[in-house]
């Protein structure tokens, strides 16, 4: 379940027995598989993420478990440099597919990451395990309130990523060389994107 407190729990950074924590590095292109539970909510949605720094690109595709199917339901386009975002709602049985463009409220990015402090060794439970794993926790201020991140000492990747409104589990995570070409949002869906609340 969500909850709006860390989970991470450091040791002190002053133990010599620690590791040496991995760099803190989001890489300018790459997607992700994670597992997200938002708060409030029970059970988790998958999501696809890919992002392109560059660009100042970012996108984020929702999908629900209907019948052991996982079935996206919900897209989000974000253009950084632009402030608005695309918000692509995919057909569903009881509603149609749509898409309105809406101004960007939240400019949360992964870059904003990489000013992260390190906060020491930490153990956290994944729903992947059935026991504790040892993690570099690192946590950085945005709007008011702290994300808490942690870093594999074996691969440098994210395996976790809390803030007071989500729990974001990594199952996969890949460097891409280059931009993406995911960030058009008439290839996303056929819906006609028109302002929102217009």
């Amino acid at each position: 379940s969500s909850s709006s407190s860390s989970s991470l729990s450091s040791s002190s950074s002053s133990l010599p027995s620690l590791p040496v924590p991995p760099p803190l590095y989001f890489p300018p292109y790459f997607r992700a598989k994670a597992r997200v539970w938002i708060l409030n909510n029970t059970y988790p949605h998958l999501l696809l993420y890919h992002y392109d720094f560059s660009a100042q690109r970012a996108r984020e595709d929702f999908y629900t478990l209907v019948d052991n199917i996982h079935k996206r339901y919900f897209t989000t386009i974000k253009y950084f440099d632009k402030g608005e975002q695309f918000l692509i709602y995919h057909k569903q049985p009881e509603s149609p597919r749509a898409c309105f463009v809406a101004p960007l409220t939240s400019k949360f990015h992964p870059s904003l990451l990489n000013d992260a402090q390190y906060m020491g060794e930490a153990q956290v439970m994944l729903s992947t395990s059935d026991k504790s794993v040892s993690c570099a926790h690192y946590r950085a201020a945005y709007a008011d309130a702290f994300a808490d991140i942690c870093i594999s000492y074996t691969t440098n990747q994210p395996l976790l990523i809390e803030y007071p409104s989500f729990r974001m589990e990594i199952l996969n995570f890949q460097v891409l060389d280059g931009p993406a070409s995911v960030f058009i949002p008439h290839q996303a869906s056929k819906a006609t994107c028109s302002p929102f609340g217009g």
